[in-house]
């Protein structure tokens, strides 16, 4: 069997991929501590998490204890009527307004960590009510994903088709509300995002820090190709990106105009350009916080943050 990579002028065959991933093993067995420090900070190479608190990294993990709210109404996308060949029922198309749903959509739930945001909402979508309470009820992630793997009338071909939604609205809840977390993603800029998690090949790529960086290494970016879903690392990368073009006002990384769009105002042109300022500055404070050396010309730009925010106001634009 021969593998394609976009990104090669041609095959690589499993056997050769096979080989370089247990020589890498081996390599990363005699020097991971030294060789991951370092890692963590080249951006030539992906991002590799796994556990909780491991610095600087671990914000990504779903069990890391990260506080946000949400609405109740912001579950409306785990409707069963999403699902390919179901429709919905008539019973909830009235169009007279019901008290008690409007009294639903002023309430919001706080969640502890994404763990517990993801086991709510797979409950949710299997109406499974009591798990769903008992999933809040519990602060530990360990037991908050027990529960969920026990949620009642669970169906994993079901599931599979919001599963990547649940795990991006929750991550953009944490990484929006918790902005020492938001400046670690920023920091990461284009980087790849990957959970290194030798036992989940579905959310996670099915192999550990140590063997991923040195497989790398040893291939690539070839070496992504026989690793497992990273549904999770994908999660995350699409909220980075979500978050980036909030910052810069719906045009992407870059700031640069769009070829054709007129400028209508000095205003907009002030409101872009300062946006773009304070969206370098996170991701100099993710560089920062994830232990990397700023220059002093970078330290100074930090500095001038609580400048470039002010001026935003005196426009009547709220710095995201």
């Amino acid at each position: 069997m021969v593998n394609y990579s976009k990104n090669s002028s041609g095959p690589v065959r499993d056997t050769d991929a096979r080989k370089a991933r247990a020589e890498a093993a081996a390599v990363a067995s005699k020097s991971t501590t030294g060789m991951l420090r370092d890692d963590d900070t080249d951006p030539s190479m992906p991002v590799f998490f796994y556990m909780p608190n491991e610095h600087p990294y671990g914000v990504f993990c779903q069990w890391q204890e990260s506080y946000f709210t949400v609405a109740r109404s912001s579950f409306s996308y785990l409707e069963r009527n999403a699902l390919p060949g179901q429709t919905q029922d008539p019973s909830q198309t009235a169009s007279t307004p019901n008290p008690t749903t409007q009294k639903q959509k002023e309430e919001t739930i706080t969640f502890n960590c994404c763990e517990q945001y993801m086991m709510y909402c797979k409950a949710l979508f299997f109406q499974d009510t009591p798990s769903a309470k008992r999933i809040l009820s519990t602060s530990s992630p360990k037991e908050q994903k027990a529960m969920g793997r026990s949620v009642k009338g669970f169906n994993e071909y079901e599931w599979s088709f919001i599963r990547q939604k649940v795990g991006e609205e929750g991550n953009y809840a944490k990484f929006t509300q918790n902005k020492p977390m938001r400046r670690v993603l920023l920091g990461t800029r284009e980087r790849m995002i990957f959970e290194a998690a030798r036992r989940d090949d579905i959310w996670g790529i099915g192999m550990d820090k140590a063997t991923a960086v040195a497989t790398w290494k040893a291939l690539g970016a070839q070496a992504g190709e026989s690793w497992g879903g990273n549904i999770l690392g994908k999660a995350i990368m699409d909220v980075r990106a979500r978050i980036l073009r909030e910052i810069d006002g719906g045009r992407g990384w870059t700031g640069e105009d769009v070829v054709g769009d007129k400028v209508k105002s000095e205003r907009e042109k002030k409101v872009r350009s300062l946006g773009k300022r304070l969206r370098d500055i996170e991701v100099l404070k993710g560089k920062r916080d994830a232990g990397g050396k700023l220059q002093p010309n970078q330290i100074e730009k930090i500095e001038k943050e609580g400048e470039l925010r002010v001026e935003l106001e005196e426009l009547g634009v709220e710095a995201v």
